[in-house]
């Protein structure tokens, strides 16, 4: 008897489905109404099949519901991500131009751009869009992808006015406050960007990002105390991140400036072990913080990324390398460094140090006679009046007179461009030791 009535019951289901959807399909207005409804319940998957239903059975000369029910459908396509979303809605738009859900379609095409990561045709479709068509939470989610499109292609005055009315909005606030900072942060307006990376610092979301904008800020407003307490809360809350060489590269600086030179040289090789892009400035803080503390030897690789450049930096790294050499006894290098350093003019008071320098490791490393001299009278022909100028000439005579062939000398001297007492006083001592050898081989005159 169980069986029985179980059988009748599953009969009569089928029997009740078959009835309703054969009403459906004879019934189109039915389906469409349906459609309509189960869209704005949001069941879109229900909606498409019932739209779908209409067309097939719908009176060709309604035209006004058949235009409605392929906008829903491609309305559906759009809430579901299908693939034929795109081509569905630019359909719709090609075989009605006037329709008075333009603004909603082209929202909805810009919105499918943006999120394949096509900025700038997200932002194209999106400017096209009259905000005032679309519901409230259309219009917000307009303005958070058209403020993401703009800052993707670094327009940020467009970014920035595109977050401002989703400050406030619950969905929105936390990521609005933060893109809207960083816009106003990308176009230098640090003081005003400072306040929203303040009010989410502590989010979870955004704790990993805001609290490094905040100490760059800190440092550009020259708020060196704040950099200092507010690095370390950084590094002691967020140890692993990736952005503590940024932190430490900051923190680094104002250790040099405070002429913490230990510190600061600490502070740059924990950046550059994070982040190897340091910059020039940066690279030459961190060795000379290094010829400072005393530590030579590692004070050569950082100062070696910013010599090789034709500007006063590079020229000054240069002259620094030359100290660093000579402090650790590599001579030749030492040399060549000032060298460098002695060939560029954009830092004069750089280049009197080179080559004084490099004249006295010249002179030093027994190199041959001409090019000591030829050092000592390159450096008085740049720098006459140069507080070393004493030094030099006497060290010139000097070596005119040790050098023992006269002969030599002799025509050194008479080539060099500058001449002083010293100078005179050794062409004088030369002559009368060529006498003498003239004398010693009885080459007599006349």
């Amino acid at each position: 008897m169980k069986k029985i009535t179980l059988l009748c019951v599953g009969f009569t289901s089928l029997l009740s489905l078959q009835a309703q959807q054969t009403y459906t399909y004879s019934n189109p207005a039915r389906a469409f109404q349906e459609g309509k409804e189960q869209y704005l319940q949001q069941q879109f998957s229900a909606s498409e099949h019932s739209l779908q239903t209409y067309l097939q059975t719908a009176d060709p000369s309604d035209k006004s519901k058949i235009q409605e029910a392929e906008y829903f459908i491609a309305a559906n396509a759009y809430e579901l991500r299908q693939s034929d979303a795109t081509a569905l809605l630019k359909a719709y738009v090609e075989k009605y131009p006037g329709t008075s859900m333009l603004d909603n379609v082209k929202f909805r095409l810009g919105i499918l751009l943006f999120e394949q990561k096509q900025y700038t045709a997200a932002i194209k479709e999106l400017d096209k869009v009259n905000i005032k068509k679309l519901n409230t939470s259309d219009e917000n989610l307009y303005h958070f992808a058209l403020g993401y499109c703009y800052t993707a292609v670094n327009e940020f005055a467009k970014a920035r006015d595109q977050f401002k009315p989703l400050i406030g909005v619950e969905k929105y606030d936390k990521t609005a406050n933060y893109y809207y900072g960083y816009s106003e942060y990308a176009l230098g307006n640090y003081d005003t960007a400072l306040p929203y990376f303040e009010t989410i610092q502590n989010q979870p979301e955004f704790s990993p990002l805001a609290p490094y904008y905040i100490i760059q800020i800190y440092a550009k407003q020259k708020e060196y105390d704040k950099v200092k307490s507010y690095g370390k809360t950084i590094l002691e809350i967020n140890p692993n991140n990736p952005k503590n060489g940024e932190v430490h590269r900051i923190m680094g600086e104002c250790a040099y400036r405070d002429q913490d030179y230990k510190l600061a040289a600490a502070d740059f090789a924990k950046a550059f072990t994070s982040d190897k892009q340091l910059s020039r400035t940066s690279f030459y803080m961190w060795g000379m913080s290094c010829m400072q503390s005393g530590a030579y030897d590692q004070a050569v690789m950082p100062l070696t990324k910013v010599a090789g450049e034709t500007d006063a930096l590079g020229q000054n790294a240069y002259l620094a390398l030359g100290n660093a050499y000579t402090k650790t006894n590599d001579r030749l290098k030492a040399q060549m460094a000032y060298a460098n350093a002695g060939k560029l003019t954009f830092d004069k008071g750089a280049q009197e140090e080179a080559l004084y320098n490099y004249a006295l490791s010249t002179y030093e490393s027994n190199a041959q006679f001409g090019e000591t001299v030829k050092a000592f009278d390159n450096f008085l022909s740049i720098f006459p009046n140069s507080k070393y100028a004493d030094e030099i000439n006497s060290r010139l005579a000097t070596a005119l007179i040790q050098s023992k062939d006269y002969t030599a000398a002799l025509n050194a001297i008479n080539k060099l461009k500058t001449s002083n007492a010293q100078v005179i006083a050794a062409k004088e001592n030369i002559l009368f030791h060529l006498g003498v050898q003239q004398f010693d081989k009885k080459n007599y005159p006349g």
